[in-house]
C-alpha cells in the first residue's frame, strides 16, 4: 500500500532517474529513425531491425546500489523475496530459460513497435513524395508530424504517457529491491504461525511487546470463516460496482479508491462502515483492541477502512513505509486475510524492526546503506490463513508481493491514528466515515 504521497525519497529519486533515462532513450531513437527515414526508408527499416535499444527498455540496474546479492545484473526476471520465489524473479546464472524468454518477448515487442513506426514513416514519406514534394521537404514534414505526435503523448494526453513511464520506472525499482532481499534471512515460523486471538484478548501485553520490538505481530483467528467469506463477497461486488461507476464517469476515482503505486491489477477499495464491514471490524476489535490501545491509545482515531485487492498478475510493490519516521507509533494497521494466502499469491512482506530512525535513514539515503539494509534485515511474509491478521506499525518497511497465482487476494484492513500524530498523510477512508470514530467509541458502541 504505497501512495504517491508516502513514497520514500529514494523511490521517488530512482523512479525519476528511470523516467528520464527512458524518455531520452525513446526520443533519441525516434529521432534517429526519422532522420534515416527522411534520407532512405530502406536504411531506416534495417536500423529498426538491427537496434539493440528497444522503445520499451529492459529492466536494467537503476544504480549500483540496486545490485543483487548474487552479483548478477538486475533483470525483470529475478526472484522476489518469497520462500518460493515467483518465476519472473529467477536469477540469471549462466542463462535462465524464463529470463531469456522474458527478454525475448520484450525485444520482439520493441521490434514490433519500431517496425510499425518505420512502416508509418515509409508510407507517409512515399505518399508525400508521390504528390511531387521535394525529398527534403517530405522528410521534414514527416519529422514535424512525429514531433507533433510526441508532443501530444507527453503533454496533451492527460498524463497517460508519463504515468506509463513512471509505472515502468517504479517497477524496475521494485524488481531491484526484490533481488537484493534474496539474501535476507527469512523468518519462516513467524510468517506461518501467530499468537492465538483468544490469548491476546485475555492479555495483550505480550503481543504489544512484540509489536514494539519488531514493528509487527501476527495474531491468528481474529475473524471467523463465515464473516470472512461474507465480507470477501461484499468486497468483490462493491469493487465491480465502483469500477463501473468510475468508467461511466459517475464518480471520481479518488472518491472510491485509495492511491497506490504498482496499480496494475491492484486496488485499494474504500469501505463504508456498514454490514458486513461493521460486523467484521467489531469482531476483530474483540481480540485486537487491547493491543491497539497499548500501541496508539484508547483515543486513537479510526483512520483507515478499506480492502486491498490483488488480482492475478499484480506486480511487486517497492519497499516503503506508510508514514515517515516519528518518535512514537503514529498509526497501527491491521491486515486481515479474507482467504488463505500462500507464497504464489504475493503475500505482504515486512522487514522486521525497520520502524526505527536508523533504518529510515539508511533506506532514504540509498546506495550502499540501503543495499546493506535490504540484504541483511530479516524478512517476514504475511502467509496468513483466513481470519488471521498482521498488525504493524505504519513506520515499518513493507510492500505487496507479486500475485502469480490464478486467485484474487483480498485483505480487509483498518488503521488507528494516535491522537496528536503529525506528518501523517490522509488515510484510505470514505469521507462519510472520516473523523467520526475512535477506538474507545467503537468499543462502546459494540458494532454489529
Amino acid at each position: 500500500r504505497l501512495s504517491c504521497r508516502a513514497a520514500s525519497p529514494t523511490t521517488r529519486r530512482l523512479a525519476t532517474r528511470m523516467m528520464t533515462r527512458m524518455t531520452i532513450a525513446s526520443a533519441s531513437r525516434a529521432a534517429l529513425i526519422v532522420l534515416l527515414s527522411s534520407a532512405t526508408p530502406a536504411t531506416s527499416l534495417l536500423f529498426s531491425l538491427r537496434s539493440d535499444v528497444p522503445l520499451r527498455p529492459h529492466s536494467r540496474p537503476v544504480a549500483s546500489s540496486l545490485a543483487p546479492a548474487c552479483g548478477c545484473s538486475i533483470t525483470s526476471s529475478q526472484r522476489a523475496a518469497l520462500s518460493e520465489p515467483p518465476k519472473h524473479f529467477a536469477p540469471r546464472r549462466g542463462g535462465c530459460p524464463s529470463c531469456c524468454a522474458s527478454e525475448r518477448d520484450e525485444t520482439f515487442e520493441a521490434l514490433g513497435i519500431a517496425g510499425g513506426l518505420t512502416a508509418a514513416v515509409v508510407v507517409a514519406y512515399a505518399g508525400l513524395t508521390s504528390l511531387g514534394l521535394d525529398d527534403a521537404v517530405a522528410g521534414n514534414l514527416v519529422l514535424v508530424g512525429l514531433a507533433a505526435v510526441g508532443a501530444y503523448l507527453f503533454f496533451f494526453d492527460g498524463g497517460t504517457t508519463q504515468a506509463a513511464l513512471q509505472a515502468v520506472a517504479v517497477q524496475e525499482v521494485a524488481d531491484g529491491e526484490g533481488a537484493m532481499m534474496e539474501a535476507a534471512p527469512f523468518e519462516e515460523d513467524a510468517s506461518r504461525v501467530g499468537m492465538p486471538a483468544v490469548t491476546v484478548a485475555a492479555d495483550a501485553s505480550i503481543a504489544a511487546a512484540a509489536f514494539a520490538k519488531d514493528g509487527l505481530v501476527r495474531i491468528d483467528g481474529v475473524i471467523d470463516a463465515a464473516a470472512c467469506t461474507e465480507l470477501r463477497e461484499y468486497v468483490s461486488t462493491r469493487l465491480e460496482e465502483s469500477l463501473a461507476k468510475v468508467r461511466a464517469g459517475e464518480a471520481k476515482e479518488d472518491s472510491l479508491f485509495g492511491g497506490v503505486l504498482s496499480r496494475t491489477n491492484r486496488y485499494d477499495l474504500l469501505l463504508p462502515l456498514e454490514p458486513p464491514v461493521s460486523g467484521a471490524l467489531s469482531q476483530a476489535l474483540g481480540s485486537l483492541s487491547g493491543v491497539v490501545r497499548e500501541c496508539v491509545g484508547a483515543d486513537a482515531e479510526l483512520f483507515e477502512l478499506a480492502a486491498l485487492v490483488s488480482d492475478p498478475n499484480a506486480p511487486r510493490q517497492p519497499v516503503h513505509p506508510d508514514t515517515p519516521f516519528s518518535d512514537a507509533t503514529a498509526v497501527s494497521t491491521a491486515f486481515i486475510a479474507l482467504q488463505d494466502i500462500d507464497e504464489t499469491m504475493g503475500p505482504t512482506f515486512f522487514l522486521s524492526s525497520t520502524h526505527t530512525k536508523a533504518a529510515h535513514e539508511a533506506f532514504n539515503e540509498g546506495n550502499l546503506r540501503k543495499t546493506t539494509l535490504l540484504r541483511a534485515t530479516p524478512r517476514r511474509l504475511g502467509l496468513l490463513k483466513q481470519g488471521d491478521v498482521s498488525l504493524f506499525d505504519s513506520r515499518l518497511l513493507h510492500g505487496g508481493g507479486a500475485n502469480e497465482s490464478p486467485r484474487r487476494r483480498v485483505l480487509f484492513y483498518f488503521s488507528f491514528k494516535a491522537s496528536g500524530a503529525r506528518r501523517v498523510p490522509p488515510g484510505s477512508m470514505l469521507r462519510s466515515v472520516r473523523g467520526k470514530h475512535t477506538l474507545q467509541t467503537l468499543e462502546e458502541q459494540k458494532l454489529r
